[in-house]
């Protein structure tokens, strides 16, 4: 039983020098997360602010890896001593039987009493360093749950750092987006132009016969001259007749801004609905309409695009 009793107890103490070497490794893992933590934090080895993100994050789940053995090595530890304190008890109170059955068997045997005694006392001290190295994995215990703590904290702290840095790509493509839209040229799409053409075909006749209307643009703009070509294109197929008038006005001292219709009071519906439907249809910036002599003709005037 003695024999049995000393390989239970070679058993645990290689099973506690195994977890001992796992804890000092795990120290190694939660020392290469720290450094990985001060590198991203306080150095400029890495240079973008996005890999200084990853680098901070991937060393924060290193240093939580090694925190999480630590604790479960210092844990496994703390039972294994405790295991090993209540063999060194077991072992100990059969020292104390054997010395008292020595002594009552035959009192010529003081050798093996002494002996057995040395026992009780070799077991009573490995109990104390046993008790000791349980108290040492218990406050291990106490500063792994700490660094945890900290560790929280840190990935906290980094996913507000990464939260503000989305918030603050997305107002830069906002921003972006709306100085494109800015620079951008006017154009219409295949659906606008159909819709242009479907708006202004009712009004395209006037007692039997097609109405016209006249298409101006600035010398020198190439993109209103362009879309004046769209234009004149839904127009067209509108039914009107379209008197194309590019590059025709030279702007002196100033120059419009936007689209304006202009034409004679007789042909009200004509210029309000050519206006209307540029407007909502094609979603241009229209001024106007406005209304000119009697004998004047329906005009657009595509100035320059205006800047919002």
């Amino acid at each position: 039983m003695a024999s049995t009793i000393l390989s239970s107890s070679d058993v645990l103490e290689s099973a506690l020098g195994f977890w001992e070497v796992t804890e000092i490794a795990a120290a190694g893992i939660v020392l290469v997360g720290v450094i990985g933590e001060f590198l991203a934090d306080f150095t400029k080895i890495v240079a973008s602010q996005r890999s200084k993100e990853r680098l901070g994050k991937l060393s924060t789940l290193v240093l939580i890896l090694g925190l999480t053995v630590e604790v479960v090595a210092l844990v496994r530890t703390s039972q294994l001593s405790g295991l090993i304190t209540a063999q060194f008890h077991r072992e100990a109170a059969m020292a104390r039987r054997d010395a008292e059955n020595a002594k009552a068997t035959a009192k010529g045997f003081e050798s093996h009493i002494a002996e057995a005694n040395s026992r009780a006392n070799s077991a009573e001290a490995q109990v104390a360093s046993a008790n000791a190295l349980s108290r040492d994995a218990q406050s291990r215990v106490k500063v792994a749950e700490s660094r945890i703590a900290e560790a929280r904290g840190r990935i906290a702290e980094a996913e507000a750092r990464s939260s503000e840095a989305r918030s603050m790509a997305e107002h830069e493509r906002l921003e972006r987006l709306r100085l494109e839209a800015q620079v951008a040229p006017r154009r219409l799409t295949p659906d606008q132009k159909a819709a242009i053409t479907n708006s202004c075909r009712p009004f395209s006749r006037h007692l039997f016969s097609h109405r016209s209307i006249e298409i101006v643009t600035y010398a020198l703009d190439q993109e209103a001259a362009v879309l004046a070509q769209q234009i004149r294109e839904a127009l067209s197929s509108a039914g009107l007749t379209v008197d194309f008038k590019l590059a025709n006005v030279m702007p002196l001292g100033g120059f419009m801004t936007g689209i304006q219709v202009t034409g004679p009071e007789s042909q009200r519906d004509l210029v309000l609905g050519v206006a209307v439907s540029l407007l909502k249809d094609g979603k241009l910036a229209v001024i106007g309409p406005r209304f000119t002599g009697p004998d004047s003709k329906v005009s657009i005037l595509i100035g320059v695009k205006p800047i919002t």
